[in-house]
């Protein structure tokens, strides 16, 4: 007897299971899908995972472990609102001393409670439960909030990814997103908020979105590594055009390296990387100055007909 779900990690073929496609849509992570596949052949067609929920199991489980770990980012996420090394906004308070606060963060951590108590709110309607008392969620802590928000998303994440679309308040979409085509529908716009509708799908998305979007401010994700186009590596024996960045140095006084192989390994600091490169760029010159030049073809040779 097959496994039931075995039809939710349909790429190529779905119309070969019984019933075909019907029931299925693609997962609503879309390109991003953790169970995407992706054509060998041009590494360029991109099929997310069949599903007939709003994600994938794969996504599923990701958002739910999402939910799990929010709380505690959330706290330092908290805790980072005053590092004096990167505050952006000097507050004084009189009587007292001088308190740096994170922009960010604070513009962050608001984001991430209202977001969280919009969907607990939806959710809980829609599952029939007890609509929170107003004045008691204003009385309790940021930190409480989202901790509880995340403990009824998570017991009912299913009723969660089940939501229809409906009106809910968030930024104004920017032109760029509407012009690509990831903009939710507006239904009104005031200044720079909007009533746009929004879904199961949705809800899914936004969590992972500020979930990762509170680690990155935190410096806890890794950044994207930067190819260097064009350039083999220069070592002997290795050709490979695998270099990129190379990461900072760890410690106070470790040298600074510019670019690393990915393939040996291999390590070149800045300086390095410039001789190697104008080198190179020098022997293509020389190659190409002494590559012969085709002259002017000749006339065809008259046959011994014509020379008649």
């Amino acid at each position: 007897m097959a496994k039931q779900h075995d039809r939710y990690w349909v790429h190529s073929a779905p119309e070969d299971l019984p019933g075909g496609t019907e029931g299925l849509r693609e997962c609503g992570r879309g390109l991003w899908c953790a169970a995407r596949q992706i054509n060998p052949a041009t590494e360029r067609v991109i099929t997310p995972a069949m599903s007939p929920r709003a994600f994938c199991m794969k996504d599923e489980g990701i958002i739910a472990q999402a939910l799990r770990d929010l709380p505690a980012v959330y706290k330092r996420l908290g805790a980072a609102i005053g590092d004096p090394q990167s505050a952006e906004i000097l507050l004084r308070m009189p009587f007292g001393p001088s308190l740096p606060i994170r922009g960010d963060v604070d513009e962050l951590l608001r984001l991430i409670k209202e977001t969280l108590a919009g969907w607990e709110e939806r959710v809980r309607a829609a599952a029939g439960w007890t609509p929170l008392d107003t004045q008691e969620t204003l009385a309790r802590s940021w930190q409480a909030t989202v901790e509880q928000a995340c403990e009824t998303l998570g017991n009912l994440i299913w009723t969660m990814f089940g939501l229809e679309y409906e009106p809910m308040w968030r930024p104004k979409p920017s032109q760029r997103d509407i012009d690509a085509g990831v903009a939710p529908e507006v239904v009104l716009a005031v200044e720079e908020s909007a009533l746009v509708l929004l879904d199961g799908a949705w809800a899914g998305r936004e969590i992972l979105r500020i979930e990762y979007g509170a680690r990155a401010v935190m410096l806890e994700t890794d950044p994207q590594p930067e190819d260097l186009v064009g350039v083999p590596c220069r070592r002997p024996g290795c050709d490979h055009y695998a270099l990129r960045r190379a990461a900072l140095p760890s410690h106070a006084g470790d040298t600074e390296f510019w670019s690393q192989c990915q393939v040996c390994g291999h390590l070149m600091t800045r300086a390095d990387y410039d001789v190697w490169v104008g080198q190179l760029a020098a022997f293509h010159r020389a190659r190409l100055a002494a590559m012969p030049v085709l002259g002017a073809v000749p006339a065809p040779l008259a046959t011994t007909g014509e020379a008649a």
